[in-house]
């Protein structure tokens, strides 16, 4: 409960951050590398991969399952190989409109999105409801979504440099918070952060949800 408290008890952008790197280190980055390494369709969302997104109600039982996975599994290597533009961007928005019909008229642009994370987390942001809400853009317009995340990618960058911390340096990096003896590189530390500071904007609890927040050295 105290943990908790600390926890709640810095700044938002310092929360965000926690969250960017324990997420990454304790479970984004092992689902990300075992959907690269996928070898058949059916391996391309591994254990967890749908609990930790929440996702797991997206596909539905009626669908076609099998055709979508294969799709997926096709287009990984264009997701890894993908850079951060428009074109880019512009897959998932197609990819989430080819599944629909497979999918009982579902649109599963939040779940195509985290797929394409989980293929190249460099390229693609995870899109979901309450990032959404927050950046204000149209439901499933991907392209749009990612051209306002990035906009706010760079004033949480600027946020980032200015900020002040209770022992009086000035700046946040991934170098100050290093788990497992690792530090993530700052492009995919910004983007994560931001990713975040959004869902915290919304009022999500990390802790609550039980997401592994980066909880040491907050005194």
């Amino acid at each position: 409960m105290r943990l908790c408290q600390q926890f709640h008890d810095l700044p938002l952008l310092e929360q965000a951050a926690r969250c960017a790197v324990g997420c990454w280190v304790n479970n984004e980055k092992g689902l990300c590398s075992a959907v690269q390494k996928a070898q058949h369709p059916n391996e391309i969302f591994p254990d967890g991969w749908f609990r930790y997104w929440l996702v797991g109600r997206t596909l539905r039982l009626a669908g076609n399952r099998q055709a979508i996975y294969e799709l997926l599994f096709k287009e990984i290597p264009r997701l890894k190989a993908a850079l951060a533009d428009g074109q880019a961007w512009e897959l998932v928005r197609q990819l989430a409109g080819k599944i629909q019909p497979m999918n009982c008229g579902v649109r599963p642009t939040s779940l195509v999105s985290k797929f394409a994370f989980s293929c190249c987390p460099r390229t693609f942001a995870p899109y979901d409801r309450l990032g959404r809400r927050q950046l204000g853009t149209h439901e499933h317009d991907y392209v749009a979504y990612m051209d306002a995340f990035a906009q706010q990618r760079a004033i949480v960058d600027q946020q980032l440099r200015e900020l002040v911390r209770p022992n009086g340096q000035v700046g946040f990096t991934a170098q100050n918070l290093p788990l497992n003896g690792e530090s993530m590189d700052y492009p995919l530390f910004l983007a994560r952060t931001t990713d975040w500071y959004l869902l915290l904007q919304s009022q999500f609890d990390p802790i609550k949800a039980g997401n592994p927040v980066y909880c040491d050295s907050m005194t």
